[in-house]
């Protein structure tokens, strides 16, 4: 202050006052006031009447609401502090701007020709004597809370599809308070730390309709759908897929699925070694064959044995069977025929493929059931070979009888050599 003296005041205030606020071109400042030893006694614009009569001469230490607050701020010294919001008896939200004056005095009672000294001011607050100042008074400048909001520009968030909130951490003088919020707040907002003098305000922000967007559900039910979907698609891939294994296992050997699944197109295989073939009649006009040795190669003499185990086994089923047709019993009788040697084994077509077996050993298997008797198995010469050179060596199951040969002496065949023996059981 240049010029300390009330008698100055009187003169000078109004002046510098209306000066003020018109520098204040977004009109926040309201009121302006001095209050020497913490006494309201100027103010502007002036006020008449009633509020006059509330407000001039109010001594902010002798009222009791206010008095902590008031020394509050004088122990800061020299330090500009917000305090509010307050609801004011003009009728709005405000907030008081005040900055406590010290100035040079020659002793604690010196008054500046104002006529005032603070009320019961403790020691060490008001008179400093070490730095011989004194308090002064206080300087106020009244803000409109309403003009402050209108320039914090919370429509434009508004406008952009944001909900928001203004809030106050409680301090040493002002409590916690809402400066301004949208209907409804934010909800899980992000928030800024905004720190001026003594305040700190705390801005919160979200979108209205939540961080969420809104094609996140639809989002959600469309990969679920899909999901499901999906899994059904691969589960119906996969039961399809075993389907498909388990009918191509009854049609082609495990070994030549295994070599086309790896991408082989030509599946032929020459077996030189001995393999032997079973050829029987499984009903009028048609047969089926088996063989041992191929395609997963295999001993002759032990593939000759397991292949006349599994005819006397075939043998032994259909004998214990009989059907009924009428009033009379029915018996099924088969052939079949036996014969060892080498093949070419290969699949056959793209659309249908099958398993299938070439050379004359598979001929000459078919020639042995043709020629054979019912129930009985006809064998060649050469099967017989390996089954003579397996002895004890290699033994059936023991539910298998023991392979017993009989002669049958020079058989013609056609296209083939006289077939000269027969495996029978004991």
């Amino acid at each position: 202050m240049q010029s300390p003296l009330c008698s100055d005041l009187n003169r000078t205030f109004n002046h510098l006052s209306s000066t003020i606020l018109q520098w204040d071109e977004k009109q926040l400042v309201y009121q302006v006031q001095l209050l020497p030893a913490a006494v309201l006694d100027y103010v502007y614009p002036p006020v008449s009447g009633e509020l006059a009569r509330l407000l001039i001469g109010r001594d902010m230490l002798q009222v009791p609401q206010y008095r902590n607050d008031t020394l509050y701020q004088i122990r800061q010294q020299d330090k500009r502090l917000l305090m509010g919001p307050y609801r004011l008896l003009e009728g709005f939200e405000g907030m008081f701007a005040t900055y406590p004056i010290f100035l040079p005095a020659p002793d604690p009672l010196y008054d500046w020709g104002c006529g005032r000294q603070p009320y019961d001011c403790p020691p060490g607050v008001c008179w400093l004597p070490t730095e011989g100042k004194k308090l002064w008074g206080l300087a106020t400048s009244v803000l409109s809370l309403d003009n402050m909001q209108a320039d914090f520009r919370f429509r434009a968030l508004t406008d952009q599809g944001y909900h928001y909130r203004l809030r106050q951490v409680a301090d040493n003088v002002n409590e916690a308070a809402t400066i301004a919020a949208s209907d409804p707040p934010p909800h899980v907002p992000v928030s800024s730390t905004i720190n001026k003098f003594n305040l700190v305000w705390v801005l919160e922000v979200a979108p209205a309709g939540g961080w969420e967007p809104k094609w996140r559900d639809p989002c959600i039910a469309a990969v679920v759908v899909g999901s499901v979907v999906v899994s059904a698609l691969v589960a119906w891939l996969l039961m399809t897929r075993e389907k498909h294994h388990t009918l191509l296992s009854a049609m082609l050997p495990k070994k030549v699925i295994s070599q086309l699944q790896r991408g082989e197109v030509t599946v032929v295989e020459e077996f030189l070694e001995p393999v032997t073939i079973l050829f029987t009649v499984e009903t009028i006009g048609d047969a089926f064959m088996c063989v041992a040795g191929c395609p997963t190669r295999e001993d002759p003499i032990s593939a000759a044995v397991r292949m006349a185990g599994m005819a006397q086994d075939m043998i032994a089923m259909v004998d214990k069977f009989t059907t009924r047709v009428g009033t009379e019993d029915m018996r099924v009788k088969i052939r079949i025929g036996l014969h060892s040697g080498p093949v070419v084994a290969g699949v056959i077509g793209q659309r249908m493929p099958r398993y299938c077996l070439f050379g004359d050993t598979v001929n000459t298997a078919s020639r042995m059931e043709a020629n054979s008797q019912p129930m009985c198995i006809h064998i060649s010469a050469a099967t017989a070979s390996l089954l003579r050179m397996a002895g004890a060596a290699v033994m059936l199951p023991s539910l298998v009888p023991p392979l017993t040969l009989f002669g049958r002496g020079r058989v013609m065949i056609k296209g083939c050599p006289a077939g000269e023996w027969e495996l029978c059981t004991d």
